[in-house]
């Protein structure tokens, strides 16, 4: 996905005011989860993360020199932007996740669990469990 900005920035130490637009583009985003699933708990998120996305940020400004200068903050800044978007992503995810299972849990394992036999339930969750990589 992308991010389009217009924006005005002013320098501190220099008597120089820009105004721009920017597009932020972020892709190659990875996440691996692992998940339990038992008769008594239902479904669990043990654990999941999310691999640092790549990020591409264009700018446009109205003066080569503040292009230069605008860049090259950004190139310095982008490992920090790639981590603070993957510990973002990866909170946002998890409670996303977390929250969908406890829906799961409580309007439909729990009526499973009293119309189902466990032994029924658990030969279904070992069925699922040779049958998902």
């Amino acid at each position: 996905g992308s991010l389009r900005h217009n924006w005005v920035a002013s320098f501190v130490k220099l008597p120089l005011q820009e105004q721009g637009a920017s597009v932020v583009q972020v892709s190659d985003v990875s996440a691996t989860a692992f998940v339990s699933f038992s008769v008594e708990q239902g479904l669990r998120l043990r654990s999941l993360t999310i691999d640092r996305p790549s990020v591409e940020v264009q700018l446009t400004c109205t003066s080569a020199l503040s292009q230069l200068l605008l860049q090259l903050l950004v190139t310095i800044f982008k490992e920090t932007l790639r981590t603070q978007l993957q510990v973002r992503m990866q909170q946002g995810l998890e409670k996303l996740v977390q929250r969908s299972f406890e829906l799961f849990n409580d309007s439909v394992w729990k009526r499973l669990r009293v119309l189902v036999p466990k032994s029924v339930l658990a030969e279904m969750i070992c069925f699922l469990d040779t049958s998902i990589p």
